[in-house]
């Protein structure tokens, strides 16, 4: 349904912009956390890192999109995972939602 759609899109966009030659042997856990504004995704995600000796690095996505567009350079996905396993960090991409289009709507974006 919706959320293996959603999934696939998440997987079409990481390829594109690079995120799968950034970590091409990812050991780690993905997790991907869905809920209205104010449901407690960041602070899951702030909880988890704390409980497990972690920094959270956290990244605004529509920030690191507009980035990836050309217009200001700005960071890459490669660099951001490697300043993550620098720092013994987990990374948030946090406010995803322009990635899986509105739920309301029913609707898909491109990407």
């Amino acid at each position: 349904g919706e959320m293996l759609a959603a999934h696939s899109r998440l997987r079409a966009y990481a390829a594109r912009v690079g995120l799968e030659e950034a970590m091409p042997h990812a050991q780690g856990l993905r997790l991907l956390f869905c809920g209205p504004p104010g449901s407690g995704k960041t602070m899951t995600a702030n909880a988890l890192a704390n409980r497990l000796g972690k920094k959270l690095l956290l990244v605004n996505f529509p920030m690191f999109a507009s980035f990836r567009s050309g217009a200001t350079g700005g960071a890459t996905a490669q660099s951001i995972f490697r300043e993550a396993e620098l720092a013994g960090a987990i990374v948030l991409f946090d406010e995803c939602e322009s990635l899986f289009g509105a739920r309301s709507a029913g609707g898909s974006v491109e990407m």
